[in-house]
């Protein structure tokens, strides 16, 4: 019994690693394509004052991990995403077929 119990808690960790939302002021339905994990946003101030926001893996964070970043990916500009984000999930809300099958 405590063999399932150690399994169920593993899948449960891993799972949390990849979707977690803890520590996210805005958070982000978006998973990384190479690897999975969630993507969130970060920011950066431009020497002219201006702040300009990234889509960001959590899997290119190097001290997440051991052994160092597990995926290759780059920030990705808000800006520059967030239009086809929303395009997509206006269509996802239009057609909640796509939603019921992901939660079977």
């Amino acid at each position: 019994m405590q063999l399932k119990s150690e399994f169920w808690t593993q899948q449960r960790l891993i799972e949390n690693r990849q979707c977690s939302h803890r520590r996210t002021i805005e958070p982000s339905l978006l998973v990384c394509q190479e690897c999975g994990y969630a993507l969130y946003r970060t920011s950066t101030e431009t020497s002219a004052g201006k702040k300009i926001y990234y889509y960001r893996c959590v899997g290119s964070v190097n001290y997440r991990f051991e052994e160092g970043r597990i995926c290759g990916s780059k920030p990705v500009r808000v800006d520059m995403l967030d239009g086809l984000v929303w395009s997509h999930q206006i269509e996802l809300l239009g057609t909640p077929k796509p939603v019921e099958d992901e939660n079977d």
